[in-house]
């Protein structure tokens, strides 16, 4: 059973390495992932304007699958600032934990 891979295939693989490569140089990588999305969309289209839609509607895309974790991240990012900011109440919020912590012990090991 041979696979046969097309331009598209090629173009993805170029791309994936591209951002793999920026990613090891830690450079930002969201140009290379719109040109990427631009240039799969372009050759699977052959229409200029089909993969300039294309490009926005994969942002709609992201957005909506993205959001609600980008929601809660920034909710319990603040909730741990405020905590931060007011040391009674870092003070009471660890202060459940800390006797467990001091407190515990493990069971041993052995069977004696």
């Amino acid at each position: 059973m041979a696979v046969d891979l097309t331009l598209i295939h090629w173009i993805y693989i170029v791309f994936i390495a591209l951002i793999i490569l920026f990613m090891v140089l830690k450079r930002d990588t969201t140009i290379i992932c719109i040109l990427g999305i631009f240039f799969i969309a372009l050759t699977a289209t052959g229409s200029l304007t089909t993969s300039i839609s294309s490009v926005f509607n994969s942002f709609i895309y992201a957005i909506t699958q993205l959001l609600s974790i980008i929601l809660i991240i920034s909710i319990v990012s603040r909730l741990g600032f405020s905590f931060y900011k007011k040391k009674q109440a870092r003070k009471y919020f660890l202060a459940c934990f800390y006797n467990y912590f001091v407190n515990c012990s493990f069971p041993s090991l052995s069977t004696r």
